[in-house]
């Protein structure tokens, strides 16, 4: 009887094992923008022990520079709203990253602070300044992702 329980439980085990590691991110198109000519995109991913790596690239197709930091938030789609996912309060190193006019820069995002459990939409979410002739005005970004 023993040996049953502990043979099941081992099956158990591993059959969650492997559907815990068959989730896997799919990069899409689709980003959107506050501000046209300002917006982020995902190029890869990596797999960091239980988190992702996110490998963003930064675009700036205007003539001014842009301004954004290390705060970011990751936000699953549930039924087309946007549902914060975040484990507990983050607290980000406040550095500001000077994107200059026409180009791009290339920043990594980690996931390790949000629950990523179920398969469906994700996208990442950043604020950023930009520099025009009247003043700062802030703006957002956002790039989705799947997890299947």
């Amino acid at each position: 009887m023993k040996k049953s329980i502990i043979a099941i439980l081992f099956c158990v085990a591993m059959l969650l094992s492997l559907i815990s590691c068959n989730n896997k991110i799919q990069l899409n198109d689709n980003c959107y923008t506050s501000y046209d000519g300002i917006y982020l995109t995902i190029s890869s991913f990596n797999k960091e022990n239980k988190a992702y790596l996110l490998n963003a690239a930064w675009h700036n197709e205007t003539n001014y520079s842009v301004i954004y930091g290390n705060e970011y938030t990751i936000k699953y789609n549930d039924n087309g709203k946007w549902k914060d996912i975040a484990n507990a309060d983050i607290e980000f190193t406040e550095i500001a990253h000077v994107l200059e006019p026409n180009s791009t820069n290339e920043k990594t995002y980690t996931t390790e602070f949000f629950n990523m459990s179920r398969k469906g939409t994700y996208a990442l979410f950043v604020t950023f300044y930009i520099q025009l002739e009247k003043g700062v005005e802030q703006g957002n970004t956002y790039t989705e992702f799947k997890i299947k």
